[in-house]
């Protein structure tokens, strides 16, 4: 699929400050954040389906702007349930960096492999190079070397196997802290 590289900074950037406000909404209180993670979940889905079917007004506008073509928020539904499953299941000491390992390393990774990579391929080598920077870099800040080191490679090899990784690799970071002892 060929992606437009002006649209997709755009939705990439949106993608940052989405995963910001949230980390900065969890901080602040974590009960109101996972309610106005799961109303946004659930008033996002029947604009889903109907924005799918017909043309309505802002919104259509909005995803035509920011979205991927044929998607119609699908991504941004996806982004919204990961990080409200990983907020669920886990404290904020793992949540806060699955949620940022996902906001900026996916956005990054994505824009860099779309400029660097080879043309027509899902995912890229150079994409997934910055994913692992970026997710190391991240984790860096919360935990021990080895548990960054060992963290940001499993996540880096989910994230380009796996998709929709927006829904699984917060949750998957925050496990993967939790439980790694070292």
């Amino acid at each position: 699929m060929i992606y437009n590289l002006k649209k997709e900074e755009r939705r990439k950037g949106l993608h940052v400050l989405v995963g910001i406000c949230i980390v900065l909404f969890l901080m602040w209180d974590r009960t109101i954040t996972l309610l106005l993670l799961f109303a946004l979940i659930v008033l996002s889905i029947p604009f889903y389906l109907l924005v799918k079917r017909k043309e309505v007004p802002l919104i259509s506008d909005a995803l035509r702007y920011f979205g991927r073509e044929e998607e119609y928020g699908k991504g941004a539904i996806y982004f919204l349930a990961g990080c409200f499953l990983s907020i669920a299941l886990f404290e904020n000491t793992y949540s806060i960096p699955g949620i940022l390992v996902l906001s900026f390393g996916d956005a990054f990774s994505s824009l860099v492999g779309l400029r660097h990579g080879k043309r027509g391929e899902r995912k890229t080598m150079e994409g997934s190079l910055v994913f692992f920077l970026i997710s190391l870099s991240v984790l860096l800040s919360f935990f021990s070397p080895w548990k960054a080191f060992l963290v940001s490679v499993v996540v880096t090899v989910a994230e380009y196997l796996l998709t929709p990784d927006n829904l699984f690799l917060p949750s998957l970071t925050a496990f993967l802290c939790n439980v790694l002892p070292i």
